[in-house]
């Protein structure tokens, strides 16, 4: 079983202040590009927060530590109808490593459909099975988008129909294009005023978006940003 940390109103700075998780670390696929090296979680006061998932504790300002499923559940239902919810700040999917505990995705799910939450989350666990689970999954209230390590495997994901994000280089233009033409166009919050709680206007956040017709790029950054440049460019540009 996963644990989880509950936040009623984040302070991040780019998603505003709407409510998200963290999930335990041993969440994470050891097949991440950036898996113990250039997450961009693992770093500052997102770190210290990601660490908390995994240690029992109740907030005075309504937050949680260290719930399992069920705690986590009765949180989301908490959540005021309609309301923007990101998931998984830090970590994955529920499951330890590359494997994916469906039970507790579905509870996760069904809790978002029950709120007619504009939910989404980001997820490197992109095993055929597990993709096929996400497809048959596929609601407006909780969007999976697949985490992409390359251009090249958005070309490879596109005919999945599911919504897709890669990480680029710092200097890469707002729009990009992969080698078989699709399209990446950079997260607004990227380099702007905008937030999660204002992207989007009245439809939401592009990333709780199904359907889109291009893939959303977000550029490195931090402390680790000369270093993860290096990969991205051998690894997404082919230098």
């Amino acid at each position: 079983m996963s644990t989880y940390y509950f936040i009623r109103q984040s302070q991040n700075s780019k998603t505003g202040s709407i409510p998200v998780t963290y999930t335990d670390m041993e969440s994470c696929p050891s097949t991440c590009l950036h898996y113990r090296t250039t997450c961009f979680a693992g770093l500052g006061n997102t770190l210290l927060h990601w660490k908390r998932a995994e240690s029992a504790r109740f907030y005075k300002n309504g937050n949680a530590s260290g719930l399992n499923v069920d705690g986590l559940v009765d949180f989301i239902k908490g959540i005021p109808h309609n309301s923007i919810f990101r998931h998984n700040i830090g970590g994955d999917l529920p499951g330890k490593g590359n494997s994916l505990n469906k039970k507790e995705l579905s509870e996760i799910i069904k809790a978002c459909v029950s709120r007619r939450l504009k939910g989404f989350c980001y997820t490197h666990k992109k095993e055929k099975a597990q993709i096929a689970f996400y497809q048959k999954n596929k609601t407006a209230n909780f969007t999976i988008n697949l985490s992409c390590d390359s251009l090249r495997e958005v070309d490879k994901l596109w005919d999945a129909g599911l919504p897709l994000v890669v990480t680029l280089p710092s200097d890469a233009a707002k729009v990009t294009y992969t080698p078989k033409g699709k399209r990446i166009v950079a997260c607004p919050a990227e380099k702007g005023k905008i937030t999660c709680s204002t992207c989007g206007g009245p439809s939401g956040p592009l990333c709780t978006r199904q359907n889109r017709n291009f893939a959303i790029g977000f550029y490195a950054h931090a402390t680790k940003v000369r270093e993860l440049n290096a990969k991205l460019k051998a690894e997404i540009i082919g230098e």
